[in-house]
């Protein structure tokens, strides 16, 4: 027989214990168990963390994949298929380079070198492609992964899609722009009447430098 339970010490805490065993006969031919049963709390400790960051990972708003070092993707979650357009079973096993565009392969190179010396590589923007063939720009956070040793053997990365912050700083631009080159005095000021912001408009219609104006 095979069996998994807990046990409560006198000192109130609980431990996890596997017990397994098997019929034999004695010498007077009487049936008795012969059993083994071990403290395996460690190991329940360590499955239950696994299974929280497991949890965490795959609910995660952006794509974290594993690779090994040759850049083989080990894992895969959720949100790395919606970003990419791979299900988990079409991307394991595959080579990163199929996410990254050709001109730019050579920065794989360079992360995963980085990578192997023991360096973190932390919000590196860059493009990457999904399974249609779109570019999206991302923001990638590559950690050393280690094993009980300390022996790097892998890498952890993850991706964020920043095109809607793009987009914003796109249209943020065009707007100052447009301000800026606005022949009317533009101006902002907060609700105790402090200036804020002075166009070039401003400058021209009533004479101060924006730095002599902003914070009036």
């Amino acid at each position: 027989y095979h069996s998994l339970y807990q046990i409560s010490l006198p000192d109130g805490s609980v431990r996890w214990i596997r017990g397994s065993g098997y019929p034999r006969y004695d010498e007077s031919g009487k049936v008795v168990l012969v059993g083994v049963v071990n403290d395996i709390t460690s190991i329940k400790t360590i499955e239950e963390k696994q299974a929280v960051l497991a949890a965490i990972i795959d609910s995660s708003d952006d794509a974290i994949i594993s690779k090994t070092l040759q850049g083989y993707i080990t894992s895969w979650n959720r949100a790395a298929e919606r970003m990419y357009g791979y299900t988990e079973e079409e991307a394991v096993g595959s080579h990163i380079s199929m996410l990254i565009p050709e001109s730019l392969l050579k920065e794989e190179d360079e992360i995963l070198a980085k990578v192997s010396a023991g360096i973190l590589v932390d919000h590196f923007e860059t493009v990457r492609l999904t399974k249609s063939g779109q570019r999206i720009p991302v923001s990638l956070t590559v950690s050393p992964v280690r094993d009980s040793n300390g022996n790097i053997i892998g890498a952890s990365k993850i991706a964020r899609d920043i095109s809607k912050d793009q987009y914003a700083e796109e249209k943020q631009a065009i707007l100052a722009a447009i301000v800026n080159s606005s022949h009317d005095a533009i101006i902002s000021k907060d609700l105790q009447g402090t200036i804020m912001s002075w166009n070039q408009g401003a400058e021209r219609v009533f004479g101060y430098t924006a730095e002599e104006a902003i914070g009036k």
